[in-house]
């Protein structure tokens, strides 16, 4: 463990402070593991330079086909607890092997995705199940471990 933080040497993010999600994961990447071509979306609400980056991978000729990926390097529990709110009752599911804690849900606005915790660290995936499905676990792991393979070591 990092001295003094009880954080694993394995939970500790190893890009450089103010990194970004399109600097780590590509739209070919995204598009492989979703079916279709991507391209990134600039999300306004990104911020990197403070630690929460977010990005969007959209297909450019089907509307409302946004992938979206945040990360809060510092939102850990915290964070999850929140968006375990947002989930529709009964959609909650656990995903074991995924991070320290990770839930496969659905939003009420039909979008489903994973959410999860590695660390101190917490990461959020969606999209909507009308043009990807609803395969949140299956999916959402297979995102969630592309974005970790690049954020740890």
């Amino acid at each position: 463990t990092s001295e003094g933080t009880g954080v694993s040497e394995s939970d500790v993010i190893v890009l450089e402070d103010g990194w970004a999600i399109q600097d780590v994961i590509t739209p070919e990447e995204v598009g492989a593991i979703m079916g279709a071509t991507m391209t990134y979306f600039p999300e306004a609400g990104s911020a990197a330079q403070d630690g929460r980056p977010e990005a969007g991978y959209t297909q450019e000729s089907v509307e409302g086909s946004k992938v979206y990926v945040a990360v809060d390097v510092d939102g850990g529990e915290e964070e999850l607890e929140i968006i375990k709110g947002y989930a529709v009752e009964g959609s909650l599911e656990e995903i074991s092997g995924l991070g320290d804690k990770a839930y496969a849900l659905t939003y009420e606005d039909g979008d489903v995705g994973v959410i999860l915790v590695r660390g101190e660290a917490f990461i959020r995936i969606d999209w909507p199940s009308d043009v990807y499905g609803s395969n949140a676990a299956g999916l959402g792991s297979e995102l969630a471990n592309l974005l970790m393979s690049k954020m740890y070591e």
